[in-house]
């Protein structure tokens, strides 16, 4: 009977085991403790283990996502400011050809206007020597026609003294009315220019006016000594203005005039 007794009793002991959080007795084969409920297979204990992994997990996704997202905004700031850095390159260099090309206007401009101030200034020598034969001129019309008792003479009867010097203006002329054209074709309206602008106007218009007398002989005989003295004075006084402003411009003389 003891025999028995002993028997069933480790048969009981193979059967049953003990609760490792309550300590009560379960069956072997027992999942979880019907006492307390705790799993007695791991699943919970390798659920637990899982969790610190998953965060690591997402934390590890965050950082990338950080770095990415960091990496990305840092190649668009780049970039943005090589873009516009490009810009303002670009913005200066627009600005520094259009100073140079305005430079360059400055420049033709005033050479040009040399040109015009020197042809002139040249023709002077020449236009008072035909002004001298043409006045000479009135003195012998007056004369003769003292002598002769009437007006027979006229001042266009002496023209052929000064020919060789009226057929040497009128090229110079078709010169100076070319560059004149050639100039304000230009249309330079710098700020730099003005004050050459308003002397070459004066004495272009002064040297045709004188031209327009000397060689196309367009005049009045009856007042042409007190007109010639007029125009001569004119011209005499817009070449003296200029002369200052004209030599200080920084250009040189082209010696093919």
């Amino acid at each position: 009977m003891e025999v028995n007794n002993n028997s069933e009793i480790e048969k009981m002991s193979n059967t049953m085991k003990y609760c490792s959080k309550c300590g009560k007795s379960i069956s072997t084969d027992a999942s979880y403790c019907l006492h307390c409920g705790f799993r007695l297979d791991g699943k919970e204990e390798m659920k637990k283990s899982k969790k610190p992994k998953i965060w690591l997990i997402i934390i590890f996704v965050l950082c990338i996502g950080g770095v990415c997202g960091g990496t990305v905004y840092y190649l668009q700031q780049k970039a943005a400011q090589e873009a516009y850095e490009a810009e303002q390159k670009a913005i200066r260099e627009a600005e520094l050809l259009a100073e140079q090309q305005r430079q360059e206007l400055i420049l033709s401009y005033k050479t040009i206007a040399y040109e015009i101030y020197t042809k002139i200034n040249k023709a002077k020598s020449n236009l008072d020597s035909i002004s001298s034969k043409l006045i000479s001129s009135c003195y012998l019309r007056d004369t003769y026609n003292e002598l002769l008792g009437g007006s027979v003479m006229s001042i266009f009867d002496y023209t052929d003294s000064s020919e060789e010097e009226r057929s040497e203006e009128k090229i110079r002329k078709d010169e100076i009315d070319r560059l004149y054209t050639e100039l304000n074709s230009l249309k330079c309206n710098e700020a730099e220019i003005q004050e050459v602008k308003n002397v070459i106007e004066g004495l272009y218009i002064s040297y045709c006016k004188r031209y327009d007398m000397l060689v196309e002989l367009n005049f009045s005989e009856s007042s042409f000594s007190e007109d010639e003295k007029e125009n001569g004075l004119e011209l005499f006084d817009k070449l003296f203005a200029a002369q200052d402003i004209m030599e200080n411009l920084g250009v040189e003389e082209n010696t093919e005039l």
